[in-house]
C-alpha cells in the first residue's frame, strides 16, 4: 500500500484511549442498534483512502499536530491536570480539537449535502426566471453538486478560524464510575445551551455560549 494512502479522520492515537489492548476496539452500530464486533482493528477504523488529498504533505502535517496532541493528552490522563491558559500546550490542544471537528467523514458529507442544496436552490430560481432552452427544474435532480475533496476544503476553511477559539476554556471530566467512556466517528460535539429553543442552531465557532 502506498505510504499514507489510508488516511484516518479520527486518529488512531485517540481511539487507542478507548481500547484495552491498544490494538482493537469494540464497535457499536447505531443503525443496527447492536455491537458489531468486540475486537475491530483500530488501524481499520474511521479512514478513507486519500481522505484529504493525494498530496501527502497534508497528511504529514495532520500527523505532526496529532503527535503534539498525544503528549499533552497523555500528561492530562496521568496527572489529571489540564494545560494552563495561555500556554503552548493549551493552544496546541485547542487547535487539535478544532481540526478534529472539521476533518471527519460526517463533516465532509455535510458540506457536500449543503452545497448541493444551496446551488440547486439558486439554479432553480434562475431557471424559473430565465427559462433557458432545454433545461427544466426537474433536470436538477439528475445531477449532484459537490466538492471533489470536501475534507481538504473544510481543513482550509477551519484553519482561518483558529483565532476565534482562543477565548474558550477547558473542563476536565474524570470518570469515577464502572461504566467506560465511549466515543464515535464524529467525536467533537458543538452545543449551545442558550439557544436550545431557537429555530437556528447557534453553534458556529464565533457564537456566544458555544460549548
Amino acid at each position: 500500500m502506498p505510504e499514507n494512502k489510508r488516511q484516518h479522520y479520527v486518529p488512531q492515537l485517540y481511539l487507542r484511549y478507548f481500547s484495552d489492548n491498544r490494538k482493537t476496539i469494540p464497535v457499536y452500530s447505531i443503525k443496527d442498534r447492536k455491537i458489531v464486533t468486540e475486537n475491530a482493528p483500530i488501524d481499520r477504523q474511521c479512514y478513507q483512502n486519500y481522505m484529504y488529498s493525494d498530496d501527502l504533505e497534508v497528511e504529514k502535517a495532520i500527523t505532526r499536530i496529532e503527535n503534539v496532541a498525544k503528549s499533552i493528552i497523555d500528561s492530562i490522563i496521568k496527572n489529571h491536570k489540564l494545560p494552563k491558559i495561555p500556554t503552548d500546550d493549551y493552544f496546541a490542544l485547542t487547535v487539535f480539537i478544532l481540526y478534529q471537528s472539521a476533518r471527519t467523514l460526517f463533516s465532509a458529507e455535510l458540506l457536500n449535502e449543503t452545497t448541493d442544496k444551496l446551488i440547486k436552490m439558486i439554479l432553480e430560481d434562475h431557471i424559473k426566471l430565465s427559462r433557458p432552452d432545454g433545461i427544466t427544474v426537474e433536470d436538477l435532480e439528475k445531477v449532484k453538486v459537490s466538492y471533489k475533496q470536501p475534507a481538504l476544503f473544510i481543513l482550509g476553511m477551519i484553519s482561518q478560524m483558529i483565532p476565534l477559539i482562543f477565548d474558550l476554556k477547558y473542563k476536565l471530566i474524570i470518570n469515577q464510575t464502572n461504566l467506560n467512556f465511549i466515543t464515535s466517528d464524529n467525536p467533537v460535539i458543538f452545543y449551545n445551551k442558550y439557544y436550545l429553543n431557537d429555530f437556528f442552531n447557534y453553534t458556529g465557532i464565533a457564537s456566544k455560549g458555544l460549548l
